[in-house]
């Protein structure tokens, strides 16, 4: 069992499984009565905490959602109310969006969200909350797309001129653009400029699967690379930008057990080992399993597939401290105090102060050990003018 976190951590987790009926045993150990009202109510408001809807459904499923505080209730109720009004929303422009771009002969896929919703949670899609749609389109067709969004389909972008071109050119996907209330990212890729990875999106686009949306033909990755896509974005957020969210989790943990009969494990090994992401894919694979399987006692990642693609050095990197925003291609400034698992449910914001106490240590000793070498003495990690001793003594 999961040691250091509490109830309401516990019960946020298994309650994320969705037709695994393994949770069912494990949720008479959780202490009802003992569950912090308010703890509950700022997880499930921030959105890092994007689990919901697939949390409301759990809970009636499993005839608990009236031993919650009363607050919790009220406000799982109100969300339920609004969570399939905002589903629909989000699919009737999806089809508005499929319609219009197959006017002008131009094709798309559907990353994670809507995909997602129609594979995995399929008998009750709309329990797979998600803010926005995400797109991928062809590279060399990006510009035109984008254009066409804002001149001919109705959508906007809130962001200047400056921060669209960053946008284009540094990140995965085109500034974001609205219409009516509903946001589409458009990516062009899935990784970033001078992330030290790569990811064939053209690969994607051509072994694509079609996916019915009331009868409505539109274009998502197959399991094996839906399973890649999600990976990686679970592995930018949290190990390159210290941002740890619950969704990612019970995204890869339910996507693999409703294909558990079918998966092909060999495919994905083939095309991660080709696009040289082992770092990445292994990352994410090992820390969901890892967290479920200390709730659970269950393995839903193979062993050998672990085997397989585990870099040598990964125990080594695994906990490292990294940024993007340094572009200095991942390079490790500092080690995590905190367990991952303690990481998880931690804020964005006291880790982020984490990273930049970290880097704060790592650039002033780089500094100080060059002005070692210039007197021709080593540098010694107990010398009383390192800020890192600032720790010792309790000053920061």
């Amino acid at each position: 069992m999961c040691d250091k976190i509490g109830n309401e951590e516990r019960l946020l987790l298994l309650e994320t499984i969705y037709k695994d009926n393994i949770a069912e045993k494990h949720l008479d150990e959780i202490e009802y009565r003992k569950l912090s009202e308010k703890k509950l109510l700022t997880s499930l408001k921030t959105d890092n905490y994007k689990i919901r809807s697939l949390l409301i459904y759990n809970l009636k499923k499993h005839g608990l959602f009236n031993k919650m505080p009363y607050m919790v209730k009220e406000f799982l109720n109100e969300e339920e109310k609004r969570a399939k009004e905002k589903f629909d929303q989000k699919i009737s422009e999806i089809k508005y969006i499929q319609k219009k771009l197959s006017d002008i002969r131009r094709s798309f896929l559907i990353l994670k969200g809507a995909g997602m919703a129609y594979t995995v949670y399929k008998e009750k899609p709309y329990i797979r909350d998600f803010n926005d749609i995400d797109i991928l389109v062809e590279e060399t067709e990006a510009d035109n797309i984008y254009k066409y969004f804002l001149e001919s389909m109705g959508y906007v972008c809130k962001k200047g001129l400056s921060e669209q071109l960053i946008y284009k050119n540094f990140f995965q996907h085109y500034a974001p653009i609205c219409r009516e209330g509903v946001y589409v990212e458009m990516h062009h890729h899935l990784t970033q400029k001078q992330d030290p990875y790569y990811i064939d999106t053209k690969r994607i686009m051509n072994n694509a699967d079609i996916l019915y949306i009331d009868n409505m033909p539109v274009y998502i990755p197959n399991k094996e690379d839906m399973l890649i896509s999600l990976c990686y974005h679970l592995f930018q957020h949290e190990y390159r930008e210290a941002r740890f969210m619950l969704k990612p989790y019970p995204d890869i943990y339910n996507l693999l057990y409703s294909y558990k009969d079918n998966f092909e494990w060999n495919k994905l090994i083939e095309n991660v080992k080709k696009d040289k992401i082992e770092f990445p894919v292994i990352y994410s694979l090992y820390c969901v399993n890892h967290i479920y399987k200390e709730l659970l006692d269950v393995d839903i990642v193979p062993e050998n597939v672990l085997d397989v693609l585990m870099p040598k050095d990964f125990y080594e990197r695994k906990d490292a401290i990294v940024s993007r925003h340094l572009f200095n291609n991942d390079e490790i400034i500092g080690v995590w105090s905190k367990t991952h698992k303690e990481r998880l449910f931690m804020g964005t914001k006291e880790l982020r102060q984490e990273l930049c106490r970290k880097y704060f240590f790592y650039t002033s000793e780089k500094y100080w050990k060059e002005e070692c070498n210039k007197l021709n003495i080593p540098f010694e990690e107990n010398f009383e003018f390192s800020p890192r001793i600032w720790e010792k003594y309790g000053r920061i």
